[in-house]
């Protein structure tokens, strides 16, 4: 039996009756999504390759047994660091800490799901504060992280941390 709510099934290319299926039967998942958000689906919450195109997720996967199909939703989220450049790391992380998304550059695009997060930026002289932003069933592409504090460097003093000012200490 496959579990598979608000989602068309097909085996093997053929409209399914009633989720019935096989083992070894060849499963397509489709889910019609709106524009601007993205869809992982997930077979017995294990994510699996899925493809979207033309306002639709889709995943095949072949029967072993009875199934569950479900789906995340996550939206596009964007911004840009004010003083950094293509060496700035930019983190986003859940409200507890969870990292999401790790990359480089002045810019950064990522999906992610409904959820409140943190983003942070850190170049070679500089780092953020944290951004805090509520991704909430849309898209979210105006954040702006701004690079403006000094980045705590090692010193001179044997296991002491201190601002680098270009001073030998």
């Amino acid at each position: 039996t496959l579990t598979a709510t608000d989602f068309e099934v097909q085996i093997n290319g053929v409209a399914a009756t009633d989720n019935k299926v096989l083992l070894g039967d060849s499963v397509t998942v489709l889910k019609s999504i709106p524009a601007g958000q993205s869809v992982n689906i997930m077979v017995d919450g294990k994510a699996v390759e899925t493809n979207i195109a033309d306002g639709k997720a889709t995943a095949t996967f072949t029967v072993t047994g009875n199934h569950t199909v479900t789906y995340d939703v996550s939206f596009s989220v964007s911004g840009t660091v004010t003083g950094g450049d293509e060496n700035t790391v930019i983190t986003i992380a859940t409200e507890n800490g969870q990292i999401v998304y790790t990359g480089t550059g002045a810019s950064f695009e990522t999906m992610l799901a409904n959820g409140n997060y943190v983003v942070t930026a850190q170049g070679s002289d500089k780092v953020s504060g944290g951004v805090k932003f509520t991704v909430n069933g849309a898209a979210k592409d105006d954040l702006n992280i701004e690079m403006q504090l000094p980045k705590l460097l090692p010193q001179g003093i044997p296991n002491g941390w201190g601002v680098d000012t270009g001073a030998l200490t």
